[in-house]
């Protein structure tokens, strides 16, 4: 583990300084493997290219910076450490060949390998603006998470390489602390990052890994996918031609404003209950289809001119783990994964019933995923079906069983945690909520169109027949 910091630093123009770069590696020898080579599976391949994930947790601390940086920093170094033990292919590095004949891409750990970790200190700031549920600028979130993955160009293997995920840990003073990932959807679905998240929180909470015991261990064998190796080679062939993600795509100013709602457990109930009819209702398609269905009805209210027969798709992912032949446990490490892909037309969606509709749409196509068993779960078809069909397309992130709001590095549960992604890519977040049932649904819009979503979907949720 190394640390640089800074002698003198400034405030960055949007009053952010970083006053330390580490590098964070797995314990030395005896703490676990000392080389790991993975190579991708074609659920991980066709993710190179996607905007890079974000992540951000605040949390309620009341510290001075000198407690921070002497107390707490060190702490969430070693946790870190501890955590990278048992999740070592994020401290590695993805490696891209950028010859036509080359094999496929690798994840590539030897002892050493270090995750980069920013350390910063906010100045100004009003944390609990930021973590409010209200319409906020979104540019003021960018300022604290990486912008880059490490990486570099190797000229004699003809490769590039890089790491798969980045931190930043900011502290506003007396206020609280934020905790940034980023990351590359190629190393790690949301279950598998999620996992990390757990662990590394958890460590530092607790002083140590002895609690994380066997189910802790990750099975990192690409084998164990039947098939994997001729879907692996097609989606290598389809991608190998363009370069990985490293860093941040988006541009500021971005026009966004970031804003939280959340449907409660009787309301998910009261939506089921209109849907049923219609289709086997689970929280993931009621609560999709009726945010389709709003942002469909926004649409008009904003001056968008979208015609009644324009198409409209719905994107959304399904974790296929217990669907495989063998089925695989949930501790596997990587993207296991498929795009679930709803189609509809405009006008349906904005209709008095688009909801049911909608629901109906998507739960068909989740249904029509689920009846797969030959392990033919070829997730750069499904991408392939949407390429070229407009602009049009409302993607859902994570699950409304995403427990993010568990991530207690003993300060407490996050006060908020939010999805910058969707800055770049304008999907809807969902998780569990920080207390209670329900959901909690993450928007980042235009300010104008925020204001339109947010009427139907309050209007809508206190109809009787919605």
């Amino acid at each position: 583990m190394s640390c640089i910091s800074e002698v003198a630093p400034r405030p960055s123009p949007r009053g952010v300084r970083i006053v330390q770069h580490c590098s964070v590696s797995p314990p030395p020898e005896g703490g676990g493997e000392q080389q790991l080579l993975i190579p991708l599976a074609n659920f991980d391949i066709v993710r190179l290219r996607y905007h890079l994930l974000n992540f951000l947790f605040f949390y309620r601390v009341e510290c001075s910076e000198s407690h921070f940086v002497n107390t707490i920093v060190p702490n969430l170094k070693n946790s870190l450490s501890l955590a990278l033990k048992h999740f070592l292919p994020l401290a590695g590095k993805m490696v891209f060949p950028l010859t036509p004949s080359a094999l496929l891409p690798v994840c590539r750990y030897v002892a050493g390998d270090s995750v980069s970790v920013a350390i910063a200190v906010s100045s100004g700031a009003d944390l609990h603006h930021l973590t409010g549920n209200h319409s906020r600028d979104a540019d003021q979130f960018h300022q604290l998470l990486p912008r880059v993955l490490p990486h570099a160009y190797c000229s004699s293997d003809e490769c590039i390489t890089f790491s798969p995920l980045a931190i930043q840990v900011t502290l506003f003073p007396n206020q609280g602390i934020s905790v940034g990932h980023t990351l590359n959807h190629a190393v790690a679905d949301g279950a598998t990052i999620l996992a990390f998240q757990h662990a590394w929180a958890s460590i530092n909470k607790l002083n140590g890994d002895a609690h994380l015991g066997q189910n802790i261990v990750r099975l990192y064998d690409r084998n164990c996918i039947v098939a994997n190796k001729h879907l692996a080679s097609r989606a290598w062939n389809h991608m190998k031609t363009s370069t990985p993600t490293v860093s941040l795509t988006i541009s500021l100013p971005t026009n966004r404003v970031r804003a939280t709602f959340s449907l409660s457990a009787a309301q998910i109930q009261k939506l089921k209950s209109v849907a049923v009819k219609n289709v086997a209702a689970s929280s993931l398609v009621v609560l999709s289809g009726y945010v389709w269905s709003c942002l469909a009805k926004s649409a008009e209210a904003v001056g968008e001119e979208v015609g009644d027969d324009e198409a409209e798709y719905l994107t959304c992912t399904a974790d296929i783990r217990a669907m495989l032949t063998p089925p695989l446990p949930h501790t596997y490490f990587g993207n296991c994964i498929v795009l679930v892909l709803a189609e509809s037309i405009h006008g349906t969606l904005k209709a008095e019933n688009g909801f049911v509709d909608a629901a109906h749409t998507i739960g068909e196509a989740i249904r029509e995923i689920k009846s797969k068993r030959d392990n033919t779960f070829d997730d750069l078809e499904q991408r392939l079906k949407l390429k070229g069909k407009g602009k049009r397309v409302v993607t859902i992130a994570a699950s409304p069983r995403f427990d993010y709001y568990g991530v207690d590095y003993g300060w407490g549960k996050p006060v908020k945690m939010e999805y910058p992604t969707n800055d770049c890519d304008g999907s809807v977040f969902v998780c569990k909520p920080s207390a209670g049932g329900g959901i909690e649904i993450g928007m980042s819009l235009s300010n104008l169109k925020m204001d339109a979503f947010a009427t139907f979907f309050h209007q809508g949720i206190t109809q009787s027949s919605l």
